[in-house]
């Protein structure tokens, strides 16, 4: 019995010893603490975080990296809450292996032993840039058409700076700078045809530059009329249907003395007609009181289409439209037998309660007569010009439309009126400026007002690829 009991006794102390033993064993090949780095990508000179964790708070710890056989310390920090430590490195090209080492140390009352974090490497990587432009520009109120760029780079880095250049007769120029955030940098130049690259650095870094590709926007002004040559605008801008009456505009028709060049504007003017009334054959209207009771009027519309039709673009007018009511300013574009009409502004005078400005696109009437119009009255046209009082008739604003093959886009002052993917087009279209009163809208016109009757257009402008 005795025996029994002395056997189990040494098989408990040799099961002890053998934990023991296995724990001891365990301990010595423990994995040392991890040591994470960001970011896992830097570029040349970026800062590159070391960070771990080696309790408690407040013990030092050194940074050392690994060089020509040998670890050598390069800098000390104390740990903070929960052991947690940081510390920076501007990572190179060159392959470097660090490790965080905290020597034995009495801490808190208790004497710390030696531990050594795993190593990690940092090595830069180049980042490969890439340089966009927006498929179009856009008229902003100053008559200069933008362009929307973005500067992406690839690694993301954590703070990185930007310089986008222009080529100039000098050699490159800055045109912008600023920071990477998030990964890219978006910005903004006049739409022209120079070529442009982007660079890109991380902040505090003293490498080279990352430098994009080369891209050239093409975008530019492919036809303009600044007004300021009367002889070369009366002959870019035909007189349209004169001495015409037909349809809803019996009442009216356009006079070739209507459109004026004073002082670098073109100014288009309504007034009283106050000749014989006769169809275009030459022959008298008859009953022309008792078919227009609200009176005669020559009206003003000129356009390109003998000198100059177009495809696709952006087309934008700076205009100061009428006050009066009783007719419609436009700015608008038309096909010879193509489709559709695009109507980039048209005012119909100040007083309306719906505020007077519209944009639309009219298709031509199919074999039952029936049409499709797009747009309307914008009523987002409000806050644009308006900005609290006045309206289209106090000031100059741009009207631009943007027409490519996905679509179009109005713009009032470089703000979205109106966006439309319907009546797609790459027609030949000409350009027209007219004032003019139709029959339905003469009862508003008050011959009183007759004087403030008319539209002032400082310039048209035309981009194109």
């Amino acid at each position: 019995m005795l025996r029994k009991f002395l056997a189990v006794l040494v098989g408990l102390f040799l099961a002890a010893g053998l934990t023991v033993a296995v724990s001891g064993t365990t301990a010595a090949v423990a994995a040392s603490p991890g040591l994470k780095r960001s970011p896992a990508k830097p570029w040349p000179g970026e800062v590159t975080k070391l960070k771990g964790t080696i309790a408690p708070k407040g013990r030092i710890v050194a940074l050392q990296k690994y060089q020509a056989g040998r670890w050598v310390q390069v800098k000390r920090t104390r740990t903070k809450t929960k052991g947690a430590f940081s510390l920076a490195v501007r990572a190179s090209t060159t392959r470097v292996k660090y490790r965080v080492v905290a020597p034995k140390a009495k801490v808190a009352g208790k004497t710390r032993r030696q531990v050594v974090t795993s190593s990690r490497t940092v090595v830069a990587t180049a980042p490969s840039v890439r340089l966009a432009f927006g498929s179009t520009p856009v008229v902003k109120k100053n008559g200069r058409a933008y362009l929307s760029g973005r500067v992406s780079a690839t690694p993301a880095a954590s703070r990185a700076n930007v310089v986008v250049q222009r080529m100039s007769a000098k050699g490159w120029r800055n045109v912008t700078s600023g920071k990477l955030t998030k990964g890219s940098h978006r910005f903004t130049v006049v739409a022209n045809k120079y070529k442009y690259r982007a660079l890109v650095r991380a902040t505090g870094s003293t490498a080279n530059w990352a430098v994009s590709k080369t891209v050239t926007p093409r975008w530019r002004v492919t036809w303009r009329d600044e007004f300021t040559n009367d002889a070369k605008s009366r002959q870019t801008w035909d007189h349209r249907d004169l001495g015409s009456r037909y349809g809803r505009r019996v009442c009216s028709t356009t006079g070739a003395r209507q459109t004026t060049y004073p002082g670098g504007v073109m100014r288009l003017r309504l007034s009283k007609d106050s000749r014989p009334k006769q169809d275009p054959d030459g022959t008298r209207v008859k009953n022309w009181k008792k078919a227009c009771p609200d009176g005669t009027y020559l009206n003003a519309m000129v356009g390109t289409q003998v000198t100059k039709n177009f495809k696709q673009g952006v087309f934008a007018a700076r205009v100061k439209f009428q006050a009066p009511q009783g007719m419609h300013g436009a700015f608008w574009l038309q096909s010879n037998g193509g489709t559709p009409e695009i109507d980039v502004a048209e005012y119909f005078g100040n007083g309306r309660a719906d505020g007077g400005l519209a944009s639309f696109l009219h298709s031509r009437p199919n074999a039952r007569g029936k049409q499709t119009t797009v747009g309307g009255v914008l009523k987002s046209a409000d806050r644009i010009v308006n900005r609290g009082s006045g309206t289209a008739a106090s000031r100059y604003h741009v009207y631009s439309v943007e027409w490519t093959k996905t679509g179009y886009v109005f713009r009032i002052d470089g703000k979205v009126t109106l966006r439309t993917k319907r009546l797609r087009s790459n027609d030949p279209h000409f350009m027209v400026l007219s004032l003019i009163s139709s029959d339905w809208e003469m009862k508003n016109l008050k011959k009183s007002q007759l004087k403030k009757a008319y539209v002032d257009v400082d310039w048209v402008r035309v981009w194109q690829k």
